[in-house]
């Protein structure tokens, strides 16, 4: 009897415990200087894995994720300072609200002169009269003191960056290959493309796109896409492709750097009832002569469509997003039957799981003169599956049964582009451009 009420005692003290032990805690850390972005690392993989906020300042810690733990692990990360990894135990804020219980964690320079950068920061208006103090104190000389302005003027345009991030993304405010990332642009199937600037100068005048391969979920195959991509494209060069400026790995993290086109993708451009002749032939002669380009250098798009066309707010056209690229020399990368692209703009034999060549790309390239002279694809269906169907079985559209005016010329010009069979085509997309410009030339 005696063991038994022992027993139910410990057992109420357990559950008393677990019925008080709260959700969620408003802690405070404390970091020396201050202001630095606090992570914490619950399952030990990922080095930021939630962000919780900046010291100084009170966070809330999410007790629920630490619970079968016995410790966790912090990261503060500030500019100019290394990244310091403190471990907590488990239970440490049940009774404390602040880390550490006294003082500050003391984080340690990269330089000897970031603890004057960050006090630039803080005190932008002795910034100036700091740095012209010290250079006359210690004799370092004009240009010494004109680099510590530079550096102050560094830290408040981070400042400045920073106070308009997006924290949630970890990657945000962080260096890639000498890129300081500023903002996500956009996520597609397997990467996500980021804006960033030159960490040398911060110059958004200078700013390049960042195309990230997302770590979760990869394969192989999809990194030798993604590799592939980055090969490819590097050969490319030409004013109508995007220009690829670098590539790299770090910290498992594959990337490749663009440049940044400022406009819209053009599906943006094509208005209902399709563009006139005049500034369709321009802009599809931008296209051809960068398609050709890339087929001179045995390079084979496959996902050509007009959200894979930017034109820029200077007129100029690009074709970007050579993702699905094919070197005629590359070996099988898709089973039989399973095909890569867009419906409403593949080649029926794409469909089929063919191995594409340059015809496939003629292909696209028709589906889209088709689109920018009527404002709407050759098949147009809500159904992939019907869109598919259609250009299997359906007859060829012609651009004059949705554009009053359009010659018999122009009509044989898309159609030969649109022929079911890679044989009916034209030879090469330069002979198709040439074609279509002749049939546009004379178009009313």
């Amino acid at each position: 009897m005696r063991f038994g009420g022992l027993l139910l005692a410990l057992i109420g003290l357990l559950a008393t415990r677990c019925l008080a032990e709260p959700e969620s805690v408003e802690v405070t850390f404390h970091t020396s200087p201050p202001g630095a972005r606090i992570y914490a690392e619950i399952s030990g993989t990922r080095k930021y894995e939630q962000y919780l906020g900046r010291s100084g300042e009170p966070v809330l810690l999410d007790l629920k994720n630490l619970r079968g733990r016995t410790s966790f692990r912090v990261v503060f990360q500030l500019e100019g300072y290394h990244d310091r990894v403190e471990t907590i135990g488990n239970y440490y804020f049940n009774d404390k609200a602040r880390y550490p219980e006294h003082g500050a964690v003391a984080l340690d320079p990269v330089h000897p002169l970031t603890p004057l950068v960050h006090f630039g920061r803080a005190h932008p208006g002795v910034a100036g009269g700091l740095a012209a103090l010290l250079a006359g104190a210690v004799g370092i000389g004009l240009q010494r003191a004109r680099a510590l302005r530079a550096r102050l003027a560094r830290g408040r345009l981070l400042q400045q960056y920073e106070a308009r991030a997006e924290t949630a993304d970890p990657r945000i405010m962080s260096l890639l290959g000498g890129y300081r990332i500023l903002e996500k642009l956009g996520t597609g199937g397997m990467a996500t493309v980021y804006r960033a600037v030159p960490d040398g100068s911060l110059d958004e005048q200078a700013s390049v796109a960042v195309k990230i391969i997302r770590p979760d979920g990869v394969d192989e195959r999809t990194i030798g896409r993604f590799r592939r991509e980055i090969r490819l494209c590097g050969a490319l060069q030409h004013p109508s492709i995007v220009e690829v400026l670098d590539s790299g790995d770090q910290d498992g993290l594959l990337y490749l750097v663009m440049e940044c086109v400022e406009g819209k993708p053009l599906n943006d451009v094509i208005r209902e009832g399709g563009l006139d002749p005049e500034r369709a032939l321009e802009i599809l002669k931008s296209i051809f002569s960068a398609v050709a380009h890339a087929h001179g250098k045995g390079v084979v798009h496959r996902d050509l469509k007009p959200a894979n066309i930017m034109v820029g707010a200077d007129g100029r056209v690009r074709v970007m997003d050579f993702g699905l690229a094919w070197g005629l020399d590359s070996p099988a990368l898709t089973e039989t039957g399973h095909a890569l692209g867009t419906p409403l703009y593949m080649a029926p034999e794409q469909v089929l799981g063919k191995k594409p060549d340059f015809a496939v790309d003629q292909y696209a390239l028709g589906c889209v003169a088709f689109e920018l002279l009527t404002g709407r694809p050759p098949y147009q269906d809500s159904e992939e599956i019907s869109v598919i169907f259609r250009k299997m079985n359906d007859p060829v559209p012609r651009v004059s049964d949705y554009r009053a005016g359009a010659s018999r010329a122009l009509d044989e010009a898309v159609s030969r582009m649109l022929a079911r069979e890679p044989a009916g085509r034209y030879p090469s997309v330069a002979e198709a451009g040439a074609a279509l410009e002749r049939a546009l030339s004379g178009a009313s």
